[in-house]
């Protein structure tokens, strides 16, 4: 089952999606994490894997603090 990355950005109340390559999760958070790096803009990653979020991920040097997700609209 393939992997996608919704990337959440601070100028767009609409996610970016992108189908990874990626064959293992490691592997996808990883392509996720550089997606970001593409993204000046984006605040959290979310990686799925069909219906199901796999992991949440933050920009370097974020803390989970200092970002809302609740704002965030991907289930």
């Amino acid at each position: 089952m393939t992997f996608f990355c919704f990337i959440e950005s601070d100028n767009s109340s609409v996610p970016h999606m992108e189908p990874l390559v990626s064959a293992t999760l490691t592997d996808a958070l990883e392509e996720a994490r550089d997606l970001m790096r593409l993204h000046s803009r984006a605040v959290v990653a979310h990686v799925h894997r069909g219906d199901e979020r796999m992991e949440t991920i933050l920009p370097p040097g974020t803390s989970q603090t200092q970002i809302d997700t609740r704002r965030f609209s991907v289930a």
